[in-house]
């Protein structure tokens, strides 16, 4: 092992790592802003002819495109991962996405013990996401021995170094108590950054935070709020999620006594129709669907 990264694994602290992001080149920009002016099929073989001629970056773009299904493009992992493995260690982004490749097992055979050593490489290269992600494959034992003290270091320094998913993972294992004390204080802290930054996964688990009132009162309404932001972020079972929020703000029982503020019950019943129809989890979208007739039910009663 050379490079940083073993530098890094001597030191009891993580000092001294400077994030690069690798460029993007001015003729893939060019390209990019043209994107509506041709063909798909015709830009897409511009991109690939600039990579042919050394243009990592625009092969990077192709990868990410095809990973993520973007640009009206259909996912095909398989690809990525080609292009990711073409660049190379030329590039800090193309190693880490394709250890990702490996980690996850989508465009090539899961294989942990190659993703540990594609993100050793990526944090040689400076590339800033690497850190956590490797840190997270300590804490886990994924493709060697657990490490979860040194894991949680690498993913606390990403997070210090401003990377969201590393917020979002090192929040996470504070508030489980994974690979480090239980700290559901902290893990907010951590999480409000993330989430307030966009990032969905952290916005999601600060509204269970709030439902639940794991280190912090219960607070309904600000469970809502983070369940809306996890759901424009991206996040398909927010819906349901927010949905149920809002009932327990719009709907009181008083002894034998119910009454509701319509207000937020329509909007319950909004977003229940929303998880009725997209919500990875068949029988959520089941009993939203039911939850969102009822209400339907309740706000035309309410109005006579």
């Amino acid at each position: 092992m050379t490079g940083l990264f073993a530098l890094m694994l001597a030191q009891s602290a993580m000092i001294d790592f400077t994030p690069v992001q690798p460029s993007i080149s001015e003729p893939v920009l060019q390209l990019s802003a043209q994107r509506d002016s041709m063909p798909v099929e015709q830009w897409l073989t511009r991109l690939d002819a600039l990579g042919e001629a050394g243009d990592d970056s625009a092969w990077e773009l192709l990868g990410e495109l095809y990973a993520n299904g973007i640009d009206g493009l259909a996912r095909d992992p398989s690809r990525a991962c080609d292009y990711f493995e073409r660049i190379g260690d030329r590039r800090g982004d193309a190693l880490h996405s394709l250890a990702g490749c490996y980690w996850g097992g989508e465009g090539r055979p899961q294989d942990y013990v190659r993703a540990r050593q594609l993100y050793r490489q990526a944090i040689d290269a400076r590339f800033l996401t690497s850190l956590c992600g490797l840190g997270t494959m300590l804490v886990r034992g994924q493709g060697g021995p657990v490490d979860a003290e040194q894991g949680v270091a690498l993913c606390r320094q990403a997070a210090e170094l401003g990377d969201i998913n590393a917020k979002t993972d090192l929040g996470t294992f504070l508030l489980m108590g994974t690979g480090v004390e239980r700290n559901p204080v902290e893990a907010r802290i951590w999480l409000e950054e993330a989430g307030g930054e966009g990032q969905a996964n952290a916005a999601h688990l600060l509204g269970q935070i709030f439902t639940r009132g794991d280190g912090t009162a219960v607070d309904h309404e600000r469970a809502a709020h983070w369940f809306r932001r996890a759901h424009d972020a991206g996040r398909p079972d927010s819906a349901w999620r927010l949905a149920q929020s809002l009932l327990r703000r719009g709907y009181r029982r008083d002894g034998g006594e119910t009454s509701i503020i319509p207000a937020l019950m329509r909007e319950s019943q909004a977003y229940a129709l929303i998880a009725a129809e997209r919500d990875p989890d068949p029988a959520v979208r089941e009993e939203a669907a039911a939850y969102a007739e009822a209400v339907r039910g309740m706000l035309a009663e309410a109005s006579e």
